[in-house]
């Protein structure tokens, strides 16, 4: 077995489906800043003030001041932070398996919670503040690789744990006669706090781009998206700053994807020019996109909370079923052997798998849609 991402190993199809997946966490991350400033327009609206416009016309108007932040957006943000973090360390714990032999798994929905809970203090600053934050982080950041918990360790565990939760990947053993790296109980950091928090206030900013009509949005948008790739591969070529892995550590027979090979854990500033560049040009290409495909599409993206939280079990659930039929035997979930005796892993069968969850969970997800717009509850807004 080996990673993916390695390129002395893995083969180019196998790292371009890991590759492709890079995408969502730093997309959802953004897109929820900008679901913020969205929300703090609506409310805004609701208060009887004139909010920024968001018609398709292509008039020419003066971009609306950012909009007043109250406590209640504040109060939402701080508890839909809680919610979701509490969600990581108990029903998506669950599903990965975890909970059942004392594993804490903190992944991309404890990172967003945390970033909420920062950004319930950022919406009542000035829009600038959030922008400057936002660039400081992601611009910033990589300054800290040189700093591990290894070294801090050395001076006093106190000083490690709190980096690895910070901005180092890794785990924390809560067993205190530990003699080995990874004894259980413990806590595996996947998602680093930083710089998360930034790039969900960059997405944020970028609301105010969202709400300006048609054709200046799509000029700024394409715009923005341009200057990203652009500087990602400025900086990847440069081999100076902005990912702990450079182009030239990769092995030389794939130049192309020894160019794309950056680092998620935690997200390099290039893996997020990398990432959020084309995701932006894809918005100005998806602007106008209607029609049955979309539309259905759609319904996974209006609810994408309500997925995730069925994706995971139902992968584990169907691999387990599967392989008892086709092997006789149990499967361990994500935490025991990778693969069963006598299963050789084939691409083609995870492609296959993904088709399947993804059309098993369209309906539920169609049918809780309806259900949100129908019924307006309050708990509805959390899930």
């Amino acid at each position: 077995p080996h990673a993916p991402e390695d390129l002395s190993q893995a083969s180019p199809t196998l790292f371009l489906t890991r590759w492709i997946t890079h995408f969502c966490a730093p997309v959802f991350v953004f897109l929820a800043g900008t679901s913020i400033w969205l929300k703090q327009s609506r409310d805004q609206q609701r208060a009887g003030a004139s909010p920024p416009r968001t018609d398709t016309t292509d008039a020419p108007i003066t971009p609306a001041p950012p909009p007043p932040a109250g406590p209640s957006l504040s109060r939402y943000l701080l508890t839909r932070g809680l919610w979701l973090i509490l969600l990581e360390l108990t029903l998506i714990g669950a599903s990965w398996g975890g909970v059942f032999i004392g594993l804490v798994i903190l992944q991309v929905i404890w990172a967003l919670g945390l970033s909420m809970l920062v950004m319930a203090v950022l919406v009542r600053l000035p829009w600038a503040a959030s922008l400057a934050f936002g660039l400081a982080t992601v611009l910033l950041h990589n300054l800290l690789d040189h700093i591990t918990a290894a070294d801090l360790a050395q001076t006093s565990q106190w000083l490690a744990i709190p980096w690895k939760i910070l901005h180092e990947q890794g785990f924390v053993s809560f067993n205190p006669d530990a003699t080995r790296p990874f004894t259980l109980p413990g806590i595996l950091v996947q998602y680093p706090l930083i710089p998360w928090p930034g790039v969900m206030a960059l997405g944020y900013c970028f609301g105010k781009v969202a709400t300006m009509p048609a054709a200046p949005r799509l000029k700024w948008t394409a715009a923005l998206g341009a200057a990203c790739i652009l500087a990602f591969l400025l900086l990847r070529a440069a081999l100076t700053y902005g990912d702990p892995s450079p182009i030239d550590s990769n092995p030389p027979d794939h130049p192309i994807l020894a160019l794309l090979n950056t680092t998620k854990y935690p997200p390099s500033l290039q893996f997020l020019l990398m990432t959020l560049g084309p995701a932006l040009l894809a918005l100005v290409a998806l602007e106008r996109h209607r029609g049955p495909i979309a539309d259905n599409l759609r319904t996974f993206g209006r609810v994408p909370l309500f997925f995730y939280l069925l994706h995971i079990p139902l992968i584990h659930i169907s691999s387990a079923i599967l392989w008892f039929a086709l092997l006789g035997v149990t499967s361990g979930w994500q935490l025991g052997p990778p693969f069963p005796d006598g299963y050789t892993p084939q691409l083609w069968v995870a492609y296959a798998a993904w088709v399947a969850v993804v059309a098993f969970l369209w309906w539920p997800c169609r049918r809780y849609e309806r259900v949100r717009t129908r019924h307006r509850a309050w708990w509805t807004t959390y899930l």
